[in-house]
């Protein structure tokens, strides 16, 4: 089984940039929870439920090519493509479908059920693993 990181770019930065106004609500100082407006419980219940789910976003966002089937995760998001599935594989042009990559240069898998948009770290090397997985590993 092989395994890849996503790259860090332009979504990464974006996602970063999305956490920052999260822990707001938690270091601007209230004296009194029993003075707390809405808006103030509000805040902070969102910020509590949105970044725990950003920062596994941001810590587990990869790819795993088995035998016969490509892995993808992005944080709570998973999906499964088999890998005599695929279609085609492009670098060019329009990228369109679901996005499991933080980075900005994508690669974009056509398969059976659709297609998605990847940015592993090293391309080439995704591309060959792709192209010839490996005969002995196993997904579960």
């Amino acid at each position: 089984m092989r395994s890849f990181r996503s790259e860090f770019g332009f979504q990464g930065i974006v996602l970063v940039l999305l956490l920052f106004p999260q822990t707001l609500p938690w270091v601007i100082p209230v004296h009194d929870v029993l003075t707390w407006s809405w808006w103030t419980a509000a805040t902070r219940t969102l910020s509590a439920l949105l970044c725990p789910l950003i920062v596994w976003t941001l810590l587990d966002t990869g790819y795993l090519i088995g035998r016969d089937v490509l892995d993808l995760r992005m944080g709570p998001l998973r999906k499964r493509i088999p890998l005599d599935s695929i279609t085609g594989v492009r670098t060019e042009g329009p990228i369109r479908g679901q996005h499991f990559g933080l980075g900005s240069a994508l690669i974009q898998i056509d398969h059976s059920g659709g297609s998605v948009a990847v940015s592993p770290r090293k391309p080439d090397a995704f591309l060959a693993a792709i192209a010839h997985p490996p005969a002995s590993a196993r997904c579960p």
